[in-house]
């Protein structure tokens, strides 16, 4: 008897979790505030700019661990003065993500791992930056129905943005963004 169970059981976990896990894929949106970090006695301010592209998503069934990973192109800069410097760049954020939710109605989640950025467009000191950015993402979010998510994330850039020699001293640049979004997956 003990045998007929367990097969009954486990052929309904077979039948019933490929459906619940899975790959999603959607469409994210959000709005940056980012500014810049330096080590030079300057003060700068915040940008505003936007993002938006194509993300997936994998849970493993039951127990809420997976990851997600984006194509972004997202907008980043600061401002000096009467200047504004902004930056257009491709990201690509992969994260390590923890979900949980009530009936699949109303659930939160935690995201945290690297991205990788490289810059595509820039104001006139754009050719001064570099190309290739790293850092790290951290993410709190809601989601509604498993379908719509509602996130903030904070991006820590770690690699140097610029670099510059003044007055004997070497001085550098990281960027860092905040970030709010939504994400429909279909």
């Amino acid at each position: 008897m003990k045998k007929y169970l367990f097969l009954i059981v486990a052929t309904a976990l077979l039948t019933v979790l490929p459906a619940q896990a899975g790959l999603k894929w959607g469409l994210k949106a959000g709005m940056n505030v980012s500014g810049i970090s330096t080590d030079a006695k300057e003060n700068f301010d915040n940008y505003t700019g936007f993002q938006v592209g194509p993300i997936t998503e994998f849970t493993v069934p039951l127990l809420g661990l997976g990851f997600d990973a984006a194509l972004l192109y997202s907008q980043r800069g600061f401002k000096a003065e009467n200047e504004t410097e902004h930056f257009g760049y491709l990201e690509i954020p992969v994260n390590l993500k923890y979900k949980f939710s009530i009936l699949h109605i109303l659930g939160a989640y935690a995201t945290v791992g690297p991205y990788f950025s490289y810059k595509v467009t820039g104001s006139d000191i754009a050719d001064d930056w570099k190309d290739f950015q790293t850092g790290l993402n951290f993410g709190l979010g809601a989601e509604i129905l498993s379908k719509l998510q509602i996130g903030a994330n904070y991006q820590l850039g770690l690699s140097d943005d610029f670099k510059w020699e003044e007055d004997g001293k070497n001085y550098s640049i990281k960027n860092s963004t905040w970030t709010i979004s939504l994400a429909y997956f279909f």
